[in-house]
């Protein structure tokens, strides 16, 4: 009998990887593969894993425009308090010069 550990560093084609992971698995594939020649796999581990430079840079891209949105989202809050912060500001002013009256606050603002 011959016992020996051998390490296979195969990778698989970068067109089929989204096919093969949806529909087998990355392992199960590569098990089945092995079995082909007569291979018996015990444990499949990626050691690298990188995309190519486009893929980075939209990725990238997409990261930075979602960060511009919660800004504006932040500005677009940040704007409605100011506002309301007016409001209030005015119909306190209102209410001490004109202590018989009330005054819609916004229609001053307008």
């Amino acid at each position: 009998m011959v016992n020996f550990t051998l390490r296979v560093l195969s990778r698989p084609d970068t067109q089929c990887l989204p096919t093969i992971v949806r529909n087998f698995g990355l392992e199960d594939t590569l098990v089945r593969r092995a079995k082909d020649f007569n291979i018996l796999l015990d444990d499949v581990a990626i050691t690298d894993f990188s995309y190519d430079a486009e893929f980075s840079r939209v990725v990238e891209l997409k990261q930075v425009a979602q960060q511009e949105a919660g800004r504006s989202k932040l500005v677009l809050m940040k704007a409605e308090l100011e506002r309301r912060a007016a409001i209030i500001r005015v119909e306190g002013e209102t209410d001490a010069t004109n202590p018989g009256g009330r005054v819609d606050a916004t229609s001053l603002l307008a």
